[in-house]
């Protein structure tokens, strides 16, 4: 059976930023819109990797995604995907953001059960730590109290989308693993001042100022740790690393450097 991998979210950051870690490290490709195919004698590799938009599919309505799940031959799965925004949208939308990706999550889930896609990655995110933790964090630390309220929707998504992979893989035995990256940000962000996150709304803040001569000051309540990473620091995608799976979940942070 050929391997064709998944990239949901293929179109954002993350997605954006495998596809161009892929072509770097894939000798010989044929790249389209949507789609990279690998030229390789090797049976074992990925030979098509697909990346998904929501104008491909919507993967909140099962019907639709079943049938891009039955029609591409999926057999692994990167899973970007999400609904989710800045400080401002989560806030505001938590009860949409917890729905649109419970639906989310819960349909990829389930494809991949029903077509026996035994390798995947899931991305969580760091919201999904308690508020009030202990440094460093551990994966341990997921379900140790209660995530912070601001954005409670998006992050109790992302728990139970930790719980449901977890159980998969303890009952199926599949190699599924669930990555933690710290907070990324990049060229393919989200600039909006509306709902983007703190560096891409800063970066644009600068920009603005730097066009207006304005002075830009920047307040922050002090006491805490923000972690960042830059989008490409952390990207790994080669075949080889793209699908060696660990067998818990693991985190991308460097809290315990404060």
């Amino acid at each position: 059976m050929v391997r064709v991998c998944l990239v949901t979210g293929g179109t954002g950051l993350l997605g954006n930023s495998l596809r161009e870690v892929i072509k770097k490290e894939t000798p010989h490709f044929v790249e389209n819109e949507n789609e990279i195919i690998v030229n390789s004698g090797d049976n074992n590799v990925i030979k098509k990797y697909i990346f998904l938009s929501s104008k491909m599919c919507d993967l909140k309505n099962f019907d639709e995604a079943q049938q891009f799940f039955e029609k591409n031959e999926i057999t692994d799965i990167v899973h970007f995907a999400a609904c989710v925004g800045g400080l401002y949208a989560n806030k505001n939308n938590n009860l949409q953001f917890l729905v649109d990706n419970l639906e989310i999550n819960l349909n990829v889930v389930k494809l991949c059960h029903r077509y026996s896609i035994t390798r995947g990655i899931f991305t969580l995110s760091t919201c999904v730590f308690p508020e009030k933790c202990t440094l460093p964090l551990t994966e341990e630390d997921i379900h140790e109290g209660r995530c912070h309220l601001s954005n409670e929707g998006y992050s109790m998504s992302k728990r139970v989308l930790e719980v449901m992979v977890r159980f998969y893989r303890e009952k199926y035995n599949y190699q599924w693993i669930c990555i933690i990256p710290t907070n990324v940000y990049g060229k393919y962000d989200n600039f909006n001042l509306a709902s983007s996150h703190v560096v891409p709304s800063i970066i644009h803040k600068i920009y603005l100022a730097k066009g207006s001569s304005k002075v830009l000051l920047l307040l922050r309540e002090g006491g805490g740790h923000f972690c960042l990473a830059k989008r490409d620091i952390k990207m790994t995608s080669s075949n080889d690393k793209l699908m060696r799976i660990l067998d818990n979940s693991f985190a991308f942070t460097d809290m315990d450097k404060g």
